[in-house]
């Protein structure tokens, strides 16, 4: 779970399309609470070289053709996912989401590492 929280701390939001459901702040406050009920347990899945064609808001999932199964939903997981550049002259970025413990989800949102 340190390493979760580590993570999401250097998750910054491009300005140019903002959030509203990635808060820092409120996500350290869950997770910490999650860490005190349920130990310190998580999982992170790290995927490069993803081709989503479609554009994705904040309140859609990055996951696909049961991705989401890569981790037990036992324990908060971290998804982060490398999209790569388009032929449209978009950046490779990453897509950070989010997984509660039980298949609750907060998704999230492209940066530029």
């Amino acid at each position: 779970m340190d390493r979760i929280l580590e993570l999401i701390a250097k998750c910054e939001a491009d300005p140019q399309y903002g959030t509203q459901l990635w808060n820092p702040e409120s996500l350290r406050a869950a997770l910490d609470m999650l860490k005190k009920m349920r130990g310190n347990k998580a999982y992170l899945v790290v995927r490069r070289g993803r081709d989503l064609k479609q554009p994705r808001r904040e309140t859609q999932g990055i996951l696909a053709g049961g991705e989401d199964a890569l981790a037990p939903q036992d324990a908060t997981t971290l998804f982060l996912y490398r999209q790569n550049a388009t032929p449209k002259g978009e950046a490779e970025v990453w897509w950070p989401q989010l997984r509660f413990p039980d298949g609750n989800y907060v998704l999230a949102f492209s940066f530029d590492w």
